[in-house]
């Protein structure tokens, strides 16, 4: 039936935030679902070049749209639509499905010398004219005399005239561009007692000042290199040599192939490092799905189960290229010390606070470590809708639970990841945070709903908050220059000690009080959603204040830059390190600086029993003398001299708030926080030439956000978040 046609044929390419996917071709019964499964577990946008597709067919609409029905990303944009790809926009209700046409072709005819040919118009940058529907002027290639449009100018932008252009990433708009992304190389550094992780990512070239990254590796070190996107033979030999030089232990984890062949290729690179793992992307033939693998497994011969694809569970994975096979022998494998298996899961560094990164200006990539939950994968009576992020310790998805009559409602998904699910230690610390915070019944606590064993797999099913964490706030705010309203910071800080006290005063059915302690209170568990609603999140670490004994001697849990002073000196923790956290969060949201973050938590530890918390108004002097006490009295060094509770600490800023006479409650917040996403969302693309562009929105200011007179109704690129940055629970 496709005799005479060229076969339709799909290309991939993957960068950092954006997937470019290629058809050409006639688009006819041939082309199946199958090839675009490896797009299934990516949330990231994906943008279509339709350049080479000539041609499509009634039974290529038929397949098409079922394609796009079942495309995992919500962002999808159209580029270069050929006039036969185009017109079905217009002819064929939802081919587009949710997704955007940027760019498409038009005909046109020379009068001169009758040439026939299609030009480009980009709606980014002619949309005021398609608007109008009428067709931008065009140059004969052949003759160069002007050309006349080849069609009826209204049938032909009838749909396209009432299209909006959605304000696209940088990154999105580089790959329509065909700009290819070349990030430098950044690393990202984190210390744990004697062991350094240092995660590489972007390209590993000559411009690469590796020599001073790596000055001062001492101990064990942890190096994942996973998020490197390209890297030069000669570099990865220098960084090979520099690391062996260093004197420390060195382990390798999340090795790419392209890494491992060069490496393998001169045996005398490595003599004291140890390779941990070499990871690489498998599809299961099986079920289609692509697969993050560790195939250092096969160094030693074919180990049983190998081909057992962990989504469908049946053996559909093949071996890895042969190439990679062969270059296994020529590494020194070896396990990883105790204190690196937290880390092992992803290419992504662990959370940090406000002001950059422990280690410099580190950009993980986030999108290379693939889920092994496909979007539509059932786990009881939830269905998993995309990624939503993952940490050392646990996946975050987004899902819906599924009722009768058509009932659904958005979930959250929190799994423990596969390689830790086998670990004892990890799954009763799993099992622990979802009892614990199941019983914190609060507005201002993200709510547990259930726990679900499926498999192997353990699953907390999650309250969904839409909207953002304190921490991306705060980030977006100093990219604008602008500061958080004093009435606001007090108001999210205010509402965080409502949940925090509701944990403190839980008491059980028996009707014993029992105190649970947060112990991880920090922006990054401060979940704000796009309604103003505050809600405490990720009770990872937290304890019943009577079990508090029993963490091991020695052992801190939680960010060590929140952390109590009684805490790093063995005292017995009680409520008030929570109010001491929850008075730094207020400190740094106000100040959008943090008095303890000095490199590492090393020096953070020293400082932080050495130095006092600065006066709040030395950094923001418009910060009224009665906060300013509040704020001193939450960080006191010395417990007693503290105040005593959460409950006492959110009723002096009820107060505070009160006597200023400023509205602050979560309908000020929420529409603060849309117009701060507004601003982010244009000022990212302030540089673009687009006509239809406006100014960043003027309702920011220094002060509380006067109301914006048309807020959004659907965020472009909203901070989907839920309980993020569970890395280093361990």
């Amino acid at each position: 039936m496709g005799e005479g046609r060229a076969p339709p044929k799909v290309e991939f390419e993957h960068y950092p935030g954006v997937s470019r996917v290629a058809i050409s071709g006639t688009i006819d019964e041939r082309l199946t679902r199958e090839p675009f499964a490896v797009l299934k577990g990516r949330g990231s946008p994906v943008v279509f070049d339709l350049d080479g597709a000539t041609r499509i067919t009634s039974f290529g609409v038929r397949n098409w749209l079922s394609i796009v029905k079942e495309l995992p990303s919500e962002r999808y944009y159209f580029v270069k639509c050929r006039p036969a790809i185009f017109s079905q926009f217009n002819l064929v209700s939802g081919f587009g499905g949710r997704g955007h046409v940027i760019s498409f072709y038009c005909p046109y005819r020379c009068p001169s010398c009758g040439r026939e040919f299609d030009a480009l118009v980009d709606l980014r940058r002619e949309r005021a004219l398609v608007v109008q529907k009428m067709a931008p002027a065009a140059q004969c290639p052949g003759c160069g005399a002007v050309a006349e449009f080849d069609d009826d100018e209204a049938v032909y932008f009838e749909r396209a005239s009432s299209w909006n252009v959605p304000r696209l990433a940088t990154d999105v708009d580089s790959i329509i561009d065909g700009k290819v992304p070349t990030p430098a190389l950044h690393m990202d550094k984190t210390v744990r007692g004697d062991l350094t992780v240092l995660w590489l990512s972007g390209t590993l070239d000559k411009t690469a000042r590796l020599r001073r990254l790596l000055d001062g590796l001492e101990g064990k070190a942890l190096v994942i290199m996973g998020g490197l996107t390209a890297a030069s033979s000669e570099s990865i030999l220098a960084l090979a040599a520099l690391l062996e030089a260093s004197g420390a232990e060195i382990f390798l984890a999340r090795v790419p192939p392209s890494v491992l062949t060069v490496l393998a290729a001169a045996p005398n690179a490595l003599r004291r490092t140890k390779v941990v793992s070499v990871n690489t992307e498998l599809r299961c033939g099986a079920c289609g799905a692509t697969v993050d693998v560790d195939v250092l497994q096969w160094r030693d011969g074919v180990p049983a189960g190998a081909d057992i694809c962990p989504v469908c569970k049946k053996p559909g994975l093949p071996p890895p290229p042969a190439e990679i096979r062969a270059a296994l022998p020529a590494l020194a494998a070896g396990l990883p010390p105790p204190s690196a298996v937290a880390f092992l899961g992803s290419d992504t560094p662990p959370p940090h606070p406000i002001g950059g990164t422990a280690g410099g200006a580190a950009r993980a990539r986030g999108d290379r470590t693939s889920s092994t939950m496909l979007p539509g994968t059932r786990v009881g009576k939830y269905e998993v809708i995309r990624r939503l992020g993952m940490g050392g310790m646990a996946e975050v998805l987004l899902g819906k639970q599924i009722g009768l009559e058509g009932f659904e409602k958005k979930v959250v998904l929190k799994r423990i990841l596969p390689h830790l699910a086998a670990e004892e230690q990890f799954v009763r610390m799993f099992l622990q945070e979802a009892r614990v915070a199941a019983r914190v019944l609060h507005p201002n606590v993200v709510q547990v709903y259930d726990l679900v064993k499926d498999g192997p797999d353990y699953f907390a099913i999650m309250e969904y908050v839409r909207g953002t964490d304190l921490n991306q706030l705060l980030k977006n705010a100093a990219r604008l220059d602008v500061q958080v309203p004093i009435e606001l910071c007090c108001r999210i800080v205010a509402d965080l000690c409502a949940g925090l006290a509701a944990a403190h005063g839980y008491i059980d059915d028996a009707g014993v009080k029992q105190p649970i302690l947060h112990r991880d209170v920090s922006p990054h568990n401060a979940l704000i959603s796009f309604d103003g609603v505050v809600k405490l999140a990720d009770f990872g670490v937290a304890k019943a204040a009577g079990s508090l004994d029993r963490t091991a001697t020695g052992h801190l849990k939680g960010k060590v830059i929140y952390m109590a002073p009684e805490l790093i000196t063995h005292g017995t923790p009680d409520p008030r390190i929570d109010v001491y956290a929850a008075g730094l969060v207020l400190y740094v949201c106000l100040t959008q600086q943090h008095p303890f973050f000095v490199g590492d938590d090393v020096a953070a530890i020293r400082a932080i029993l050495e130095r006092s918390v600065p006066r709040v108004d030395t950094v923001r002097p418009d910060v009224p003398v009665a906060l300013v006490d509040i704020v001193e009295q939450a960080v006191a060094k010395n417990p007693d001299e503290r105040t005593p509770t959460a409950a006492a600490l959110q009723m002096r800023l009820e107060g505070f708030l009160a006597g200023q006479g400023a509205p602050a409650g979560t309908a000020q917040l929420g529409q603060w926080l849309r117009s701060l996403q507004e601003s982010v969302d244009l000022s990212a693309h302030a540089r673009s030439t687009r006509a239809h562009d406006q100014p960043p929105s003027g309702a920011l200011s220094r002060t509380l956000a006067a109301p914006v007179s048309s807020p959004r109704q659907q965020p472009l690129s909203p901070l989907d978040q839920t309980l993020p940055n569970d890395d280093d629970k361990a």
